[in-house]
């Protein structure tokens, strides 16, 4: 199997894991079909693909729900998503979440799928706080009353206290580990860390951090 023919695998069998748009997967797993919601993907550690997986799934929903997908960066230790994007961080989910800016003025709207992509923004101070807030919860309702789906790139779990409390506020948590890196044990302790957020699945990603030129084109990338 070719790259890019593992990541549409891959994209195919996180649309399986959330039930999102399959009816029959949602009732084999005897789960509720995600019809919309939030769908955060984390990993154990940094460097196993989940910023790549979060990119091609959020484009890949824009695609399929006539654009009614955003990406949101939370990830405020890397801004993965900003520099894959080129865009400025001026504003971006941290001032989202301190309440300072709405959902309309943070996010980005991306060809040629009409992604709207939301970087994580300057986090001033401890990160964790925007996470913590009381009115978080709000912050994200607005975020899912904005578009069909939002994709949330948390940060990696064993390293930032941040991924957790995040995770609480998404409908589904899709896990990437990486093939020949995560161990079983980061799984463990990941899953652990998780505890009482709706973890859906594990994706296994088995190629390198390369983005084929198919992906680059449906994300609105240049090379």
């Amino acid at each position: 199997m070719s790259q890019s023919e593992s990541l549409q695998e891959t994209i195919r069998g996180i649309y399986q894991v959330a039930g999102i748009g399959n009816v029959a997967t949602a009732t084999e797993r005897r789960t509720t079909p995600l019809a919309s919601g939030v769908i955060g993907i984390a990993s154990p550690w940094p460097s196993e693909g989940k910023t790549v997986i979060a990119m091609a799934l959020a484009s890949t929903l824009a695609n399929d729900f006539d654009g009614s997908a955003i990406l949101a960066d939370t990830d405020f230790a890397t801004h993965s998503i900003a520099e894959s994007y080129g865009l400025t961080e001026d504003s971006g989910m941290a001032a989202l979440l301190a309440g300072t800016k709405s959902v309309s003025e943070v996010e980005y709207r991306v060809p040629p799928v009409s992604l709207r992509v939301i970087p994580a923004g300057m986090a001033h101070g401890d990160a964790d706080r925007y996470a913590r807030a009381d009115d978080t919860a709000d912050r994200f309702r607005d975020l899912k009353a904005s578009a069909r789906f939002v994709v949330v790139d948390l940060p990696a779990v064993m390293t930032s206290a941040t991924a957790p409390v995040l995770a609480q506020y998404c409908d589904t948590v899709v896990l990437v580990a990486r093939c020949g890196k995560t161990t079983e044990q980061d799984l463990k302790q990941t899953i652990a860390k998780l505890d009482g957020c709706q973890l859906n699945g594990v994706v296994v990603n088995r190629w390198d951090s390369w983005i084929p030129t198919w992906l680059e084109r449906s994300m609105g990338l240049e090379r």
